[in-house]
């Protein structure tokens, strides 16, 4: 007996395929922004990372220095103040340097470190004696705030415990560097 004619699949019909070529499109599109939007958070995530591992440099080189100090000698300007130190902390191999921090009329903080003590404003020819790093650009200000300092000046035989608070803003980045430290000594 002959069997009734059978049809056989051996593929997939023109409208399944549409529907999951379809379905791959949406995925793929979800994926695609997904992995936009992931490079993009990475980007930022390492700018704020690179701005904080910045900062704490900074900070720490500041803190070393201000915590080595044998002397310690605060100018204060308008937007800038000047810090002069004696330190024990020093980033290019001299014993005991005397080191500054200046800002320049371009506002660029740069720490400078000699082995005699630096007077600004330095001479073409002293130049070379100098070793200097340039710590910020574009500076908005550099202030360092003490809350001691007419108390340091009374008990100058005495060593008096100072906090200090140094406040750094560039022009670009919205938020100032700011940080407290304790100072163990009496300021100059």
């Amino acid at each position: 007996m002959a069997k009734p004619f059978q049809t056989r699949r051996t593929g997939f019909t023109l409208i399944e395929l549409l529907i999951a070529s379809t379905i791959l499109a949406l995925i793929s599109l979800y994926l695609f922004q997904t992995m936009d939007f992931m490079q993009t958070a990475n980007k930022s995530l390492q700018r704020d990372h690179k701005q904080r591992d910045f900062s704490f440099q900074i900070k720490r080189v500041i803190i070393d220095d201000i915590l080595k100090a044998k002397q310690m000698k605060i100018l204060n300007g308008k937007d800038f103040d000047l810090l002069q130190l004696v330190s024990s902390n020093s980033l290019h191999g001299l014993m005991m340097p005397h080191i500054s921090y200046v800002v320049n009329k371009q506002h660029q903080l740069f720490r400078l470190e000699a082995i005699k003590p630096i007077k600004l404003p330095i001479n073409q020819d002293e130049v070379y004696h100098y070793k200097y790093d340039l710590v910020m650009d574009n500076l908005q200000y550099f202030k360092i705030y003490d809350n001691n300092l007419s108390q340091a000046k009374k008990d100058s035989n005495k060593t008096v415990s100072q906090k200090a608070l140094i406040a750094i803003k560039t022009k670009v980045n919205q938020n100032p560097l700011i940080f407290e430290i304790f100072l163990p000594f009496a300021r100059l």
